[in-house]
């Protein structure tokens, strides 16, 4: 099945017609943003951050207690501002005093701690209609290693993302392409090369006894993970890189400990692939820019990020281009995308339900309310007594600390 933008002779009028408007629509698009979506562009990025990303040393055995001890902070962090800032200080502290600026040591934390935090949103949940609490908490935290470590993050963020999520860029590769020009093949089947192309996670047979037969892919003697796994760990890590591009600008801030009084210097934020900075645009630009036959995986994607960015969006200076990304996204990827599996019609059906449901008119203009879990909760969910007694606690180890 030959995928290829193409008109047929025997096509009627009003098909080319459409198509050539679309194709207009999409021109005017990437006009208005001053973007073009060069593939060899994207591919030189995408190797530069594959690069970076398998320079970290991650494996050396003096790493261990970095690795413990920045672990053992992550997993205590729970969805609320409080519980995010309080783990920042802990860590910012202890890499600090346990590193230099540049040295393998600190790139080696901050890839861990962007590892770790792509992973708790990675992770497959029960419920595809979750809470994303998490997501926005996750990208909170993740914006104060940006404000402290800014340049020297910025690189090993970037390669995280686009190394475990290439939607984040997106680059699939030209593994497809000569496959493509056969019309035998059809690039929208689950094939081990359409798996190769988009990263799917091969299995290895040492891992077989690990998994039930219906939770793998199987082509001849190569398996890999379901399509349901893969559309839900890139939806869920794009959903954290679109949260991220949300979190406003700060300006420095001094705050009095509540321990030993001592000030804290909370640095400013600018982030740099804001809503604001136009990254976002060019990122919906790009990925609407992809073939049809990776119409299903992008519909995914679209139904996880714009109702994130979708307010912002409407309230930048990108708006009238948002609009127009809107309009051919209704046309395109969610009236033409295959629905020939499940986990397909899924997540075009969520794509759908954002129009239906997320966008709204008033006054003939478009209006999409800020996602309801986009604001971290200040407070825990403890009991003012188990708050209590948790402060009490931290107080009484800062003490014997100081004691030492």
């Amino acid at each position: 099945m030959n995928l290829q933008p193409n008109i047929n002779e025997e096509q009627p009028q009003k098909e080319k017609a459409e198509e050539k408007q679309e194709k207009k629509l999409l021109e005017s698009i990437n006009k208005n943003l001053n973007n073009k979506y060069d593939k060899d562009k994207i591919s030189k990025k995408y190797e530069a951050s594959t690069q970076l990303y398998s320079l970290i040393d991650k494996d050396q055995k003096n790493f261990r207690k970095l690795k413990l001890n920045l672990g053992k902070s992550l997993g205590k962090m729970a969805n609320t501002e409080v519980s995010v800032k309080s783990t920042w200080k802990k860590l910012h502290t202890f890499i600090n005093t346990e590193t230099s600026a540049n040295s393998s040591e600190r790139k080696f934390c901050l890839w861990f701690i962007t590892f770790r935090t792509c992973n708790k949103a990675k992770k497959p949940q029960n419920d595809m209609n979750r809470s994303l609490k998490t997501t926005f908490a996750l990208a909170y935290f993740m914006s104060f290693v940006m404000a402290e470590y800014k340049e020297e993050y910025k690189p090993i963020f970037n390669a995280c993302f686009h190394h475990l999520a290439p939607f984040t860029m997106p680059y699939f590769g030209n593994s497809l392409d000569k496959f493509i020009l056969d019309p035998e093949f059809d690039a929208l089947k689950p094939s081990k090369e359409r798996c190769l192309a988009l990263g799917y996670s091969p299995i290895k047979e040492a891992d077989m006894e690990l998994f039930e037969q219906n939770e793998i892919q199987v082509f001849d003697n190569d398996k890999f993970e379901l399509e349901e796994k893969y559309f839900v760990r890139m939806t869920n890590l794009c959903a954290l890189y679109a949260a991220f591009m949300t979190i406003k600008n700060r300006n420095q801030v001094q705050e009095e400990e509540s321990v030993d009084k001592k000030q804290y210097t909370w640095p400013a934020f600018q982030n740099p692939i804001g809503i604001g900075t136009g990254e976002c645009a060019v990122w919906l630009s790009n990925l609407i820019s992809q073939p049809k036959y990776v119409y299903p995986e992008i519909c995914a994607i679209l139904a996880s990020i714009l109702p994130l960015v979708g307010h912002d969006m409407l309230s930048s200076d990108n708006s009238a281009t948002f609009i127009l990304i809107v309009e051919f996204i209704k046309k395109n990827q969610l009236a033409q995308s295959d629905i020939s599996t499940t986990i397909r019609k899924y997540w075009r059906d969520k794509l759908n339900m954002f129009y239906e449901d997320t966008i709204t008119s008033s006054n003939g203009q478009m209006v999409i309310k800020p996602h309801k879990d986009s604001k971290v909760d200040k407070q825990t969910d403890a009991s003012p007594k188990q708050i209590s007694q948790f402060l009490k606690h931290t107080a009484k180890m800062e003490l014997d600390k100081k004691n030492k």
